[in-house]
């Protein structure tokens, strides 16, 4: 099947909200015309972190999933009719971000050439990218704001639970969690949010951690210390 055999059979089946779902006739014949196909098998990378982005893609089939440049967090997932890539023609930045083919993929690439060239002689084609950046900082700040309020819980947590109990020799207290996830049920976050409040905390030496506890190294500067800043 060729590109545009492919992107307009996308145009009937993507969500509207989508960037393919909201573009217009005229850009979707003008992508189809610059547009190379392409296929993934699931769990191929697509796209990886500081890689040069020289170009975007549209996925036509399957589902993705974005990680951070680490590997270790999802930021979000994409489907058919979503452009991916597109940030690093923007800034002229390596890529932040890999994303992982969830299942078998099918895309279409175009290159970052064509794809400029694109945005200057169509302005729907460019507001519609706007829109979609927009949306996704959006995502992004409301996905930090969360993190920052998972990290307030379980730093307050730990800081009333280790003021109850007498500081041993070293001035450290241990506090049973039992498990992450435990922990994470109890202040009603997910594991991910209480993993990555923990490992900032044992970065910054406020805690070390065993099998079923987080020992507090000292509980009242745990408690004095700042909690949503700086994330």
């Amino acid at each position: 099947m060729t590109s545009r055999q492919w992107l307009r059979e996308l145009t009937g089946r993507c969500e509207d909200a989508s960037f393919w779902g909201r573009l217009d006739d005229g850009d979707r014949a003008a992508l189809a015309d610059v547009a190379e196909s392409a296929r993934y098998k699931r769990d191929e990378w697509l796209i990886r972190a500081e890689d040069v982005g020289d170009w975007i893609a549209v996925l036509c089939g399957g589902r993705v999933r974005v990680v951070d440049a680490t590997g270790t967090r999802l930021l979000s997932t994409r489907v058919a009719g979503d452009i991916l890539g597109e940030q690093a023609l923007i800034d002229r930045h390596p890529r932040s971000t890999t994303v992982i083919a969830s299942t078998a993929v099918r895309a279409v690439r175009v290159r970052a050439k064509e794809f400029d060239s694109l945005l200057t002689a169509r302005p729907h084609l460019l507001r519609v990218l706007c829109e979609v950046l927009s949306e996704r900082l959006r995502e992004a700040t409301a996905a930090r704001s969360a993190d920052a309020d998972a990290f307030t819980r379980v730093v307050k947590y730990l800081a009333l639970r280790a003021q109850e109990y007498p500081m041993g020799g070293s001035g450290s207290v241990p506090v049973h969690i039992k498990s992450q996830e435990e922990l994470a049920a109890l202040l009603g976050l997910s594991r991910e949010s209480v993993v990555r409040a923990l490992r900032r905390l044992r970065r910054e030496g406020a805690v070390s951690t065993r099998h079923g506890f987080v020992v507090v190294r000292d509980p009242y500067l745990l408690g004095e210390r700042p909690t949503s800043r700086d994330l």
